[in-house]
């Protein structure tokens, strides 16, 4: 009896599709199954690679089994449908394989077709009689998959010779438009809401809609699309009664979140009607830092508290962000008790935390008036002085306007010569906060960092430069 081939030889063979050298291989050796790691067949690995050629080959001098299936209940055609190969569909259709046979949870070659967008092959297994109703178990059937990759030929076609494939939803009610909106298919929902009928605003089982989904994934093209042609509410709310800016808020897009307040005029304060969260909590909660920067530049208030009395500082305590609980503090938020008496220090577990708190700029702050006819250089005089005075680094922050919620770093030197007063000639000055951490003062308040975001309304400052305001600020206009 002639003793087998070498399996290894013969995959490797057949993986490079080298068909004169598996002939000689094969020849005087007995057949032999051999089996893949996954179960697979020869004749997968043909399937897969594109080697129609070996194919044809293996199936008819061989006679392996075209329905062979592997651990996952692959066969031939399903690789090959899901590799393009479209000479190898033919192949394989030709000699009577099932269209539409199923493989693990219940995927159609058709459907394995869908994820890459190679038309041929489809139309190859739609006109062999493969269904695009057939759902895996998810509940999506082969259109639902084509809106996920987002080819608006592919979905044409589909609907097309299937004009009711659009009306699907998975298992958690997610239509098509849903999919192709969270993954920023612009085409492709141009195509769905031109010749499908879907339902503005229509909410999966999280009360998730389309627009919601475009936002959340950074996806402002197909938002604004969506709210031009299918009429979304940018007001919709979850199943948590969370809006889009809150869904935003959570995957940090920071863009996205842009476009919904400053183009759209969403309230940045606005809250989950259940958690009573606003979207600073939620970037808070997933330690977005330059989330929380964003919407802080857009208004949004830093002291907001939740139903609990919870902070933003609070929540990235408890999912222990030491960067965003850093620029929490940096920005004046102060930690504070919550319902049950709980500080937000109290949550937090990491050593790098503990230290932001330790090392609080909140401890000592000034608000300092520069009127418009100082110079640079008493500008720099009187905050060099505030250096000398507390012997530490300190940092310059100013305020844009007197309705803001925060303050922007614009220096952290001791040496402050680039240093220039706000204000224009006839209009109001800006108040200049500086802060420093790391010891008690005598200008230090428990709501100084709340007092921040003032305008001086004349130009000449007249608080006592030898006393502190009730606020805790101290004018060192006359220094």
């Amino acid at each position: 009896m002639a003793a087998p081939a070498d399996p290894r030889r013969l995959w490797r063979l057949v993986q490079e599709g080298r068909l004169c050298a598996l002939r000689e291989e094969l020849r005087g050796a007995a057949p032999a199954a051999c089996p893949g790691p996954a179960g697979d067949t020869l004749l997968h690995c043909a399937a897969r690679h594109g080697r129609r050629d070996v194919l044809a080959y293996l199936a008819e001098a061989w006679d392996l089994d075209i329905e062979a299936a592997n651990r996952d209940y692959k066969r031939p055609l399903h690789e090959a449908a899901s590799t393009g190969h479209r000479d190898c569909v033919r192949y394989l259709l030709g000699c009577g394989a099932a269209v539409d046979c199923l493989k693990k949870a219940d995927w159609t070659p058709l459907m394995m077709a869908c994820t890459r967008r190679n038309l041929g092959v489809i139309q190859d297994l739609v006109e062999h009689g493969a269904s695009p109703l057939l759902k895996n178990k998810d509940g999506w059937n082969s259109f639902h998959i084509a809106s996920r990759e987002g080819d608006p030929l592919i979905l044409q076609y589909l609907l097309t010779v299937c004009p009711a494939a659009w009306r699907t939803e998975s298992k958690i009610g997610r239509t098509p438009l849903h999919t192709a909106a969270m993954h920023g298919c612009l085409e492709a929902v141009k195509v769905l809401l031109q010749r499908c009928q879907y339902e503005p605003d229509s909410r999966d089982k999280c009360g998730l809609t389309p627009f919601m989904d475009a936002i959340q994934c950074g996806h402002i093209d197909v938002a604004r699309l969506l709210l031009e042609n299918h009429k979304a509410c940018i007001s919709a709310e979850d199943s948590l009664g969370a809006q889009a800016i809150h869904r935003a808020a959570v995957t940090g897009q920071n863009e996205a979140i842009r476009f919904l307040v400053s183009e759209l005029g969403v309230d940045v304060d606005v809250r989950a009607t259940v958690t009573r969260l606003t979207a600073l909590h939620y970037a808070a909660k997933e330690g977005h830092v330059s989330t929380v920067q964003t919407l802080l530049s857009l208004g949004a208030d830093l002291s907001s508290k939740d139903d609990r009395n919870r902070s933003a500082l609070h929540l990235a305590c408890a999912g222990q962000h030491a960067a965003c609980v850093e620029f929490l503090l940096r920005s004046g938020l102060r930690d504070s008790a919550d319902i049950t008496g709980a500080l937000a220090q109290q949550l937090a577990r990491s050593t790098d935390i503990l230290h932001c708190f330790n090392h609080s700029v909140t401890t000592w702050c000034w608000l300092i008036p520069i009127p418009n006819n100082h110079t640079n250089v008493l500008a720099e005089k009187q905050l060099d002085y505030i250096t000398l005075s507390c012997d530490l680094q300190i940092t310059l922050y100013i305020c844009t306007d007197s309705s803001s919620n925060c303050c922007f770093p614009v220096a952290s030197e001791t040496s402050l010569c680039c240093f220039r007063p706000f204000g224009s000639e006839d209009g109001p000055v800006m108040w200049i906060f500086t802060c420093a951490g790391g010891m008690e003062g005598p200008c230090s308040t428990d709501h100084g960092c709340s007092m921040l975001l003032k305008l001086l309304e004349s130009r000449d400052g007249s608080d006592d430069d030898n006393n502190c305001g009730k606020d805790g600020s101290r004018n060192l206009d006359k220094m």
